[in-house]
């Protein structure tokens, strides 16, 4: 077993990536019988969220909402993006993105 330290995915972003995330998600839909019990499930809107922060210099801008990003040859949808300033750090981005895996979107 071998352990990784640090971020080693690609952003996009040109400032020093601080943190990422991945995660999936899908809604599901259960069957019941007449006694309530789970008898089958459905699951629908599958989709993969991206999320990440990294360091801003002056030149830096984040994506808009409801624009898109690649993201290690995927394009997502930017959902939000955030800019932190602070006297105590430098400045920061975040941006959480989703693409939706079964109907490829956005393609």
């Amino acid at each position: 077993m071998a352990l990784t330290f640090g971020v080693s995915s690609e952003s996009g972003l040109t400032g020093p990536e601080q943190s990422f995330t991945t995660s999936t998600e899908a809604d599901i839909d259960y069957g019941l019988d007449e006694n309530g019990d789970t008898v089958a499930y459905n699951s629908r809107n599958e989709s993969e969220m991206v999320e990440f922060e990294v360091l801003l210099d002056d030149t830096d801008t984040l994506d808009a909402t409801g624009g898109t990003i690649a993201v290690g040859g995927s394009t997502y949808i930017v959902e939000s993006s955030e800019k932190s300033e602070s006297n105590t750090d430098y400045q920061r981005g975040s941006i959480s993105a989703r693409r939706f895996i079964t109907n490829t979107v956005p393609a």
